[in-house]
């Protein structure tokens, strides 16, 4: 197994985040580190072949296909972090990008080389319990409605039944039912429901007389 560090982001429940105020415009690194000292701007680390590779991979979660992912990640996953990272070493180390659909068959199962990776919560869960993965980060969505933005500090799914249905109105009506997720790496579409579930005593494999995993919605 390669994988050595793990994030978790995209629609990722967060934690409160610390306020820095932001750096006035005539910022310079000199006036906070004293010349030759080794810091995020300025110096160089010494290449090691013992703690460092020289090229890292990071995994992103393609859920909307791989094209997509490489339009949306690149510049942060590779352009960035190779001018702002990889040129900070001596000789310089390399950041590439590796996309994936299906990122539990890719990057576990068949043990596809992966460094870091950039997921969906589901996903993570899944790697947390399965490997002991742990995140690094989480980040948070700005979501935009009717021309404001929104930063989004939860996620969650939703619990619907038809309004025809008059024998679901609780959480444990759904014992003896048939019932619908997306899939089961799915945080959505499944795991949070799964979990209400649990904390209202009723055992989302035993309990319903059935559960249909629809697979995951195609986006664009």
């Amino acid at each position: 197994m390669n994988i050595h560090l793990f994030t978790a982001a995209w629609l990722a429940i967060t934690t409160s985040a610390v306020y820095r105020p932001p750096l006035p415009d005539d910022w310079s690194p000199e006036e906070h580190w004293q010349l030759g000292e080794l810091n995020c701007a300025q110096g160089f680390r010494e290449f090691s072949s013992r703690t460092q590779k020289e090229v890292y991979y990071v995994g992103v979660h393609a859920p909307a296909g791989v094209e997509t992912a490489f339009q949306e990640f690149n510049q942060t996953f590779e352009a960035y972090l190779n001018e702002a990272v990889g040129k900070r070493f001596d000789p310089n180390i390399q950041f590439k990008m590796k996309a994936s659909e299906d990122p539990l068959r890719d990057w576990i199962d068949n043990d596809e080389e992966i460094d870091f990776m950039y997921t969906d919560p589901g996903v993570f869960s899944c790697m947390g319990i399965e490997i002991g993965a742990q995140a690094l980060a989480t980040t948070i969505a700005r979501l935009s409605s009717r021309g404001l933005e929104y930063n989004t500090d939860v996620f969650a799914g939703s619990m619907v039944a038809l309004n025809s249905n008059k024998e679901v109105s609780t959480i444990l009506d759904l014992k003896g039912k048939v019932i619908g997720a997306q899939d089961f790496s799915d945080f959505a579409g499944a795991q949070a429901q799964f979990y209400v579930m649990e904390q209202n005593g009723v055992d989302f494999i035993l309990d319903p007389k059935e559960v249909i995993f629809t697979g995951r919605q195609q986006c664009g």
